[in-house]
C-alpha cells in the first residue's frame, strides 16, 4: 500500500494527541495530588480543585484545555466518513456537533476548576453528555457501514454504556470518580481505534 501523507486523516492525528496530551497532564497532577491519587475516589473536578490539590490543579486543568482542541478536531475529522447515503451523513453530522461541543466543554471544564462549583459541574455535565451523544450518533451511523470494523463498533458500544452512567450520575447525584474515569477511559478508547481504522480505511 503506498502512503500519501496529503492523505492522512486528520482524525487519525487528533485522537493519539488528545489521548497522550490529557494523560501526560493527568499523570502530573496525580503525582502531586495530597494523600495519593485513586479513579476511585478522585474525580475530575478534585483533580482540578486548587483547594484540595495545590500543586496539581493548574497542571491538570491545563491538560483539560489543551487536549479539548484535539477531541473536536477529530470529530470535526468525521466528514471524511461521509458519502451517498443522507441518513448517514445526518447522523455523522450530529456525531460532528456534538464531538465539537465535548471538546469546548472539555476546555470549559478545566478554565472553570470545581472552586466554581455550578460552573464547572455545567461544563464537566456537558462534556460527558455530548461526548456520549457524538460517539452514540457516529456508532449508530457507521454499523452498518461496509468499511467499519467490528472492533470499533464493539468498543464504541461499551463506550456508550459507560457514559451514558456517567452522564446519569451527573445529572443525579453529582461527581462519581469511578464511572468518570471508566466512561472517560473508554471514550478515549474508542477515539484511538475509530482513528486506526480510519488510517487504514483512507490511506
Amino acid at each position: 500500500m503506498e502512503l500519501n501523507p496529503l492523505k492522512l486523516p486528520v482524525s487519525s492525528l487528533a485522537a493519539p494527541a488528545a489521548v497522550i496530551i490529557f494523560c501526560a497532564f493527568l499523570a502530573l497532577a496525580a503525582a502531586r495530588f495530597p494523600g495519593g491519587f485513586s479513579p476511585i475516589t478522585v474525580g475530575m473536578g478534585e483533580l482540578g480543585d486548587p483547594g484540595l490539590n495545590l500543586d496539581g490543579a493548574g497542571i491538570f486543568n491545563a491538560g483539560c484545555m489543551i487536549s479539548g482542541v484535539p477531541v473536536l478536531v477529530f470529530f470535526a475529522g468525521l466528514y471524511k466518513w461521509y458519502g451517498d447515503e443522507l441518513w448517514r451523513n445526518l447522523f455523522l453530522g450530529g456525531a460532528q456537533v456534538a464531538g465539537v461541543a465535548a471538546g469546548i466543554s472539555l476546555i470549559m471544564s478545566g478554565y472553570y476548576p470545581e472552586i466554581y462549583a455550578d460552573n464547572h459541574l455545567f461544563w464537566l455535565t456537558a462534556f460527558f453528555v455530548s461526548l456520549l451523544v457524538a460517539v452514540l450518533l457516529a456508532n449508530a451511523g457507521l454499523l452498518t457501514f461496509w468499511k467499519y470494523s467490528n472492533r470499533v463498533g464493539i468498543v464504541g458500544m461499551v463506550s456508550i454504556a459507560l457514559l451514558a452512567v456517567a452522564a446519569a450520575a451527573l445529572l443525579a447525584v453529582g461527581e462519581v470518580a469511578a464511572f468518570e474515569w471508566a466512561a472517560l477511559a473508554l471514550a478515549f478508547a474508542w477515539m484511538i481505534v475509530m482513528a486506526a481504522d480510519m488510517y487504514v480505511t483512507f490511506m
